[in-house]
């Protein structure tokens, strides 16, 4: 459909689109953080999907237990240098575009335990 058509079809009202935009559309608006958690971080995880903080208003409160069907990972916890190669493997497996959150105090500074998410990766 030409800009010509859709321009005029739009003042009267009507609004076309592709299913592919409306697929990007839906990716766009929605984000599905994947369901992983490595130490007790993970509560401050879960908490956040309960109704007193509610990140359901950012489209996010689908927890999918697939790599491959989120689009967000959060890191909840302390990432060893044993745990750094699988957090790598599950973040390539998520398809693009892909978001990574850190939560918490271990997995953003290393907490009592000196060794952030950059440190275990070996950066």
């Amino acid at each position: 459909m030409d800009e010509g058509l859709r321009n005029e079809l739009s003042k009267q009202g009507v609004f076309t689109t592709t299913l592919q935009e409306l697929y990007n559309w839906g990716r766009r608006s929605s984000v599905w953080p994947l369901n992983f958690g490595l130490a007790c971080c993970a509560i401050e995880m879960i908490a956040a999907s309960m109704a007193r903080f509610d990140i359901a208003r950012f489209g996010a409160e689908v927890f999918r237990p697939s790599p491959r069907q989120a689009d967000l990972m959060i890191v909840a916890g302390t990432v060893t240098k044993k745990m750094a190669p699988l957090v790598v493997r599950l973040f390539n497996q998520m398809p693009e575009p892909k978001y990574v959150i850190a939560m918490g105090a271990c997995a953003i500074s290393g907490g009592p335990f000196k060794q952030g998410v950059q440190r275990a990766q070996g950066h």
